[in-house]
């Protein structure tokens, strides 16, 4: 693989990574389509760490805000609510 076909299968990851679709399978057509033969799923994991770390960077303040802010009722509310959210997800 080329550096070339690295930050094209990055640029793939970043904009189809928020689409309610799957980023992992557009990362294999585009293994396909540059006619990459990659084993395992190596690069897919740190593409997500990538996607990850982004998501980490773009909403910081909004989550040390949570954080400091976890002893008013409504915090706890809030992540309350965001735990019971999730757990569909975990569960399928």
């Amino acid at each position: 693989m080329t550096f070339l076909d690295s930050i094209i299968l990055g640029i793939i990851q970043g904009f189809t990574e928020f689409l309610p679709i799957s980023s992992s399978g557009h990362l294999v057509l585009g293994q396909r389509l540059l006619n990459l033969n990659m084993p395992g799923n190596q690069l897919e994991v740190v593409m997500h760490m990538g996607t990850l770390l982004s998501i980490l960077v773009v909403f910081w303040n909004d989550i040390l805000s949570i954080l400091k802010s976890l002893l008013n009722k409504e915090t706890q509310r809030y992540v309350l609510t965001i735990v019971f959210a999730t757990i569909p997800a975990i569960i399928v």
